[in-house]
């Protein structure tokens, strides 16, 4: 009877163990991780340095952003305007004072073929546009019909017709 004791005795020992070991391979712990969890909760503890928090240096800190905020809010540079704003339908290429809406003067240069689509060269307010059907330029202008010697643009409702090398003036300024 003390021999069937033991034998159990002995079996829940080694269930023990056995259910343990398997804890420590399914968690991929070990009992080294274990034992030096406490020196290793020491070593980080002594890492971390806490620094004491000096106000006169965080009121010097907010007095330096307040004067750099004050210096941006009175700069010229960062004022944004209307006039400083990039048309994003533009090209590249071109600015915004190329492309006024103010009339002027429009100059058919040339006409001429690329790629079976007829191109035309026209000169506004001294802006080279090399344009081809539908494109618009100056804001209010669009070609509608590029002929072998004019182009005829679109002004709101009006159409004018321009002829190579003759000067068109827009009596109206863009209105």
């Amino acid at each position: 009877m003390i021999i069937k004791k033991l034998k159990i005795l002995i079996f829940k020992i080694i269930f023990i163990i056995v259910s343990i070991g398997m804890i420590f391979l399914i968690t991929s712990c070990s009992i080294s991780d274990i034992l030096n969890y406490d020196s290793q909760m020491e070593s980080l503890q002594t890492k971390i340095k806490i620094e004491d928090i000096d106000n006169n240096e965080i009121k010097s800190m907010k007095a330096q952003d307040t004067n750099i905020i004050e210096n941006i809010e009175d700069s010229e540079q960062f004022e944004i305007s209307e006039e400083k704003i990039r048309d994003p339908f533009l090209p590249e290429y071109l600015s915004n004072d190329a492309d006024s809406s103010e009339g002027g003067s429009i100059v058919l240069e040339k006409i001429y073929s690329e790629d079976n689509l007829f191109y035309c060269e026209i000169s506004f307010n001294d802006f080279n546009y090399k344009l081809k059907e539908n494109d618009q330029f100056g804001k209010i202008y669009q070609v509608q019909v590029i002929n072998q010697d004019s182009v005829v643009l679109l002004k709101g409702d009006e159409i004018i017709t321009i002829y190579i090398g003759e000067i068109y003036y827009d009596e109206n300024n863009g209105n």
